[in-house]
Order: C-alpha cells, then structure tokens, then sequence
C-alpha cells in the first residue's frame, strides 16, 4: 500500500519550501553582510584602557607611549585610565564587567591573571572572562634595598635576613602581586625569614624604601632607575631567568647564590568576554604593527620593556599553560594572602 497525494497538495509543499529557502538565504545573506558593518563601525567613540597601576608603572609607561599611535590608526582618542589596587585585580575586574563592544580595553602583566587567581579569590576568571588579544613584552623585577642596610649583594643580604630573623621589612605592590611571590620564592629558596609589607601599588612601596620605612622589595625597574643613580636605592639583582636587556651588567639572583630563582613578568592586552573576533583582530594587527616600530620599540628599552609579540591564539594558549605553573610556585613557595 502506497498513500499518494494531490498535485495541488505537492504544488503547496514545494512553494512553501521554496519561500522557507528564500527567507533562509535572506537571513544568511542580512548576517554576512551585518557583521563587517559592525566591525566597520568600530571604533564608533573614545576607546578606553584600563590600566590597573599607579601612573608611573611600567606598563602605564608603555601605553602612554603608544596611545597617540594608537589614536592615529583607529581613528578615534584612546583614554588611559588608572584603577590601582589588589595587585591589579581591582581594575581587572572592572575590566571583565565591561561591554564587549571593543571599546573598553585592559593592559595588565602577568598577576592577576596567572599569580593573583591561584592565590586568592578575585572575582573574575582569567580565561572564561577575557579575550587575550596580544603579548607585547615582558621583563624582570629588581631587587632593591634602601642604601642604609648593610647588605651590597644578595649573599649579604641572606646573611643579614638570617641574622635578623623576621625583622627585616619588605615591601610589595600588593598581596598576590608578582612581587610578592617573588619575596616568597626568595625567602622559601634562600631559607630566611622576612616580614611582607603589602602597599597598593608600586610608587607606595618606592617611597617608603627610599625613606625608610621598609628595607627591600621586588620592584619594575623603571620607576627606581633614577633614585638608584641618585643613591637613593640599592639595586642588587634581576628576578628574570636570564640577565635583563635593559640591565645586562646586573646579576640575576640565581647567579648570585639562589639557584632555581626565576621571576619574569609580561604585559599583553585583553578585551572583555564577548568582544568580536573582527574587533580584536584589528587590534592584534595594529598594535603589533606599532610595537615593531624600530622607534617604538627603542623607547620600550628605554622603560624596561623587551618587545614581544603574538597571536590571540597564542596569548590564550600562554595564559593557561602558565596558570598550573604558578600555581605549583605558590604552593611551594606557602603563599597566603595577608
């Protein structure tokens, strides 16, 4: 038994299919077409960047030093805005409640996103609330010591931090920051015992180092370059794996007795969750094009930044592969938040 049905029947069915396949073709034709108009209709106003530091950092340095170009090429001001405090989680977070539009941007290093989240609870998630849009460079703290502590190298000072079991003082930007895992890892390799001192942002700690009130900290190298050469500071070694190019007369701390001892920072750009591809690619595109700027990258030396550079993709896949590492430090360094 077969059921068979009317021509006029089959006539209706094939208009109908017909009309669903024209709406459909419409459909996918209005969204090919509505996507480049979004991305061609950015930026529609001011782009700000979130910096979470004080001004005077140095990442606050660099996107100073690109904003004009940055400005230039998108067509519309590019807005630096300062949110210090929780070793940069504050405006990290501010950052990932931001519209996804493209027109709210975050610059950050390394802490909250593969130091701070393995140490304490920060409100947001480093990889499900961010696109990583590029890596544009990186660099070592410095270990700095006011010049009145009797201690010119590092073995000297894990003498004087043994002799003084718990009373020397040192500072940092922040509980969590990569500065105070630094401390922590060098007091966990080097067996002493030192007091932290958590400040909310880095200048806060240079001041109270030059005045006193603290005796060390793990700090960038740039905003302390002219107290060091004004004898205000001490500076006794680089953090990094390697000797720093902007330093290359200054000894790590592995080279100067604390083997294993290794603490670099990067700086990269991030778009909160949701931002479009197209956005974020142009983006890419651009500042990677202003980093390799022989001029630009010039002047990224010159306030302590080695360039770098990369895709979305490989920032993305940067940011979790680093996150277990950290995580293993703390644990072994007994970071805890103060």
């Amino acid at each position: 038994m077969f059921t068979s049905r009317s021509p006029g029947h089959a006539g209706r069915v094939s208009r109908s299919l017909r009309t669903a396949l024209a709406a459909l073709t419409m459909g996918a034709a209005a969204a090919l077409v509505g996507a480049p108009a979004a991305a061609q209709s950015w930026p529609a106003r001011p782009i700000t960047v979130i910096v979470p530091v004080q001004p005077g950092a140095t990442h606050d340095s660099f996107i100073r030093l690109i904003a004009p170009r940055l400005t230039a090429v998108l067509g519309q001001p590019v807005i630096v805005e300062n949110r210090n405090g929780g070793g940069q989680s504050i405006g990290t977070l501010a950052a990932a409640r931001a519209r996804p539009d493209g027109h709210t941007l975050l610059l950050a290093s390394n802490a909250p996103f593969t130091v701070n989240p393995v140490v304490s609870k920060v409100g947001y998630d480093p990889v499900g609330d961010f696109v990583p849009i590029i890596h544009v460079g990186h660099n070592s703290l410095v270990l700095l010591t006011h010049p009145g502590l009797p201690a010119k190298s590092v073995p000297e000072l894990i003498a004087l931090a043994r002799a003084r079991k718990g009373q020397l003082l040192a500072g940092s930007s922040g509980n969590g920051s990569t500065a105070h895992l630094a401390l922590s890892q060098f007091s966990a390799l080097a067996q002493v015992d030192i007091t932290h001192v958590p400040y909310k942002g880095g200048p806060a700690v240079l001041n109270d180092l030059v005045s006193g009130q603290v005796d060390m900290a793990f700090a960038g190298p740039t905003a302390a370059m002219s107290m060091v050469k004004e004898g205000r500071l001490r500076m006794l070694a680089a953090t990094g794996a390697r000797r720093s190019a902007f330093l290359p007369e200054l000894r790590t701390m592995a080279e100067q007795g604390v083997p294993g001892f290794a603490v670099d920072v990067w700086f990269g750009f991030f778009a909160p969750k949701g931002t479009p591809r197209d956005i974020v690619q142009r983006l890419n595109t651009e500042i990677a094009r202003i980093v390799k700027d022989p001029e630009v990258t010039r002047q990224m030396m010159t306030i302590g930044m080695e360039p770098d550079s990369s895709t979305p993709e490989q920032f993305a896949a940067q940011i979790k592969a680093e996150i277990p590492v950290w995580r293993q430090i703390v644990t072994q360094a007994g970071v805890t938040p103060d």
